[in-house]
């Protein structure tokens, strides 16, 4: 395993009441592939949570400010909140981590994940579209073609 950099951070739970917790993290860059790992402490046996590299959509400072020791790691799914303990442990994990990124897109993988993300958001669009479809049967009428010419209800009746 190569670890790429390591430090302990405040992590906020992903279950209500969010309590923020202290854990352990390393960056792993490896041939099988690259991963964050998390654990309560340092040496502890088994990771508490586990991070996979490629999934990370991005990594941003929590807020605009300058000062900001916070800052969230974001994947489908899920966003993580950290905290470091200074503002410089905070820009050299997100700097790590963004070229962690770029190692795997190396050779074609970057156009494979944006492509990957692109089918799914297609996906999703299309199981929206499904789920109006048979939501809505007045629209649906009206996209058959079904719907009685305008200035007419339908009615027969007279004037």
């Amino acid at each position: 395993m190569s670890v790429v950099i390591s430090d302990y951070f405040w992590k906020e739970s992903n279950t209500f009441p969010y309590l923020w917790q202290k854990r352990f993290f390393q960056l792993f860059d490896e041939d099988t592939g690259h991963y964050i790992l998390y654990r309560v402490k340092e040496g502890d046996g088994k990771p508490r949570g586990r991070i996979p590299v490629g999934k990370i959509l991005n990594v941003l400072p929590y807020t605009n400010k300058p000062n900001e020791q916070r800052f969230k790691i974001i994947i489908p799914n899920r966003t993580y909140y950290m905290k470091a303990q200074s503002i410089s442990m905070r820009k050299n994990w997100e700097k790590a981590i963004k070229e962690s990124i770029k190692k795997m897109d190396d050779g074609g993988k970057t156009q494979k994940r944006v492509d990957s993300m692109l089918k799914h958001s297609v996906e999703d669009i299309n199981t929206v579209m499904v789920m109006q479809w048979f939501a809505i049967p007045q629209q649906r009428s009206e996209l058959r073609g079904n719907r009685p010419p305008y200035g007419q209800s339908g009615e027969s009746g007279g004037h």
